[in-house]
């Protein structure tokens, strides 16, 4: 029951993600067109909501396969149980960075390299 609810929880952390991409880039900056209008917008935040979606379809996996398989490995089921927390505490970590950065370039691509 606790793997079909992790598995729920992974998706609704989706939706909640897409949903927020979208009011994000809806907004109408200082100039007055919309974000969804902007020619870089429209293809570059795209592949950043991409990327996310990925990201977090990933780490909804890894959860399903430790919680699946770490009883059939009993060797490593010790390690996997005490170290995967941090594991993906860190891979939660490296994307928050990353997608901070991707943004700080497609904003400069959009206000200064790109102004409509």
């Amino acid at each position: 029951m606790e793997l079909v609810k992790g598995v729920q929880d992974g998706f609704v952390r989706v939706l909640e993600s897409a949903t927020s991409f979208f009011s994000e880039i809806t907004t109408t900056p200082e100039n007055g067109t919309p974000y969804s209008l902007h020619p870089v917008s429209v293809y570059v935040e795209s592949i950043r909501v991409a990327l996310e979606m990925t990201f977090r379809a990933a780490i909804c996996w890894l959860d399903f396969f430790v919680l699946v398989f770490s009883p059939v490995l009993n060797s490593i089921k010790v390690v996997l149980m005490f170290v995967w927390p941090y594991i993906r505490v860190g891979l939660v970590f490296l994307w928050t960075w990353t997608n901070y950065i991707l943004l700080l370039i497609f904003q400069t691509l959009r206000d200064k390299v790109w102004p409509v």
